[in-house]
């Protein structure tokens, strides 16, 4: 999954954390464990035996490691990122900054200001 942060957003607040994502499928992870765990090997017929076996040890886990592992999982199915698209989104997002920079719709911020903040924030 590519997420691009805005102009207004940073970039810690556009990328999901592992966490985060593991909060939002909790209770899907909850729900596929009953599922399994109710109909037993019936359920996983078609894989092999060492996913089974997996999957077996990862519904031993709790409910956030489960999540967390789910998210892992969804996340390897996903294609890896084109570098020509990702070089692509990035133009545009430097164009469509550059407008509003330009339009005084983003004034911006001092170099000075933000140079400070940021060391005081990595002072902490």
């Amino acid at each position: 999954m590519s997420t691009f942060p805005s102009a207004t957003q940073g970039a810690e607040s556009a990328i999901p954390s592992t966490s985060s994502v593991g909060g939002d499928l909790a209770g899907t992870a909850q729900n596929v464990g009953a599922s399994v765990g109710s109909h037993g090997a019936d359920t996983l017929g078609r894989v092999t035996s060492a996913a089974d076996a997996i999957v077996h040890e990862a519904l031993e886990l709790s409910p956030e490691d489960r999540a967390d592992v789910a998210a892992e999982l969804l996340a390897s199915l996903e294609p890896a990122d084109d570098p020509k698209m990702v070089r692509t989104l990035w133009a545009q997002e430097l164009e469509e900054r550059a407008r509003r920079v330009l339009s005084g719709e983003s004034p911006g911020e001092d170099w000075a200001i933000v140079r400070q903040r940021l060391a005081n924030e990595l002072a902490r």
